[in-house]
């Protein structure tokens, strides 16, 4: 009913293209990501959202859940430069202005991705 699109994780499914190609095939599409990928602490943030959104000319919304308040917003929407260390670190000052909101900030990992390392 919501048109969602199923992931299966298990295996690579070349999940960016397909995404990509659905923002090519449809008038109107949102896709949400959540980049951590899990529910435990993670080194890195799947980068899968920053390769759909550069491939696909989209912008990024960021979204912010606030368990100690019960609130979810979203906003703003960022368009990427193309730069991952710019996109990333703006990212970054997103988040830090408004601190952690998770029920368990233990199990929340870095806003980085592997790539960034990489580079």
């Amino acid at each position: 009913m919501l048109g969602a699109v199923g992931v299966d994780r298990s295996a690579s499914t070349g999940m960016v293209g397909q995404m990509v190609a659905e923002f090519e095939r449809r008038d109107f599409f949102m896709l949400c990501v959540p980049p951590e990928g899990t529910r435990s602490r993670r080194d890195f943030w799947k980068s899968g959202f920053y390769h759909i959104a550069r491939e696909a000319k989209v912008p990024i919304c960021l979204g912010v859940l606030d368990y100690g308040q019960k609130r979810a917003g979203f906003g703003p929407l960022l368009e990427l430069t193309g730069d991952m260390a710019v996109d990333m670190s703006n990212i970054r000052a997103h988040y830090e202005e408004r601190g952690p909101k998770a029920r368990f900030p233990a199990k929340t990992g870095p806003i980085r991705l592997r790539a960034e390392d990489e580079a």
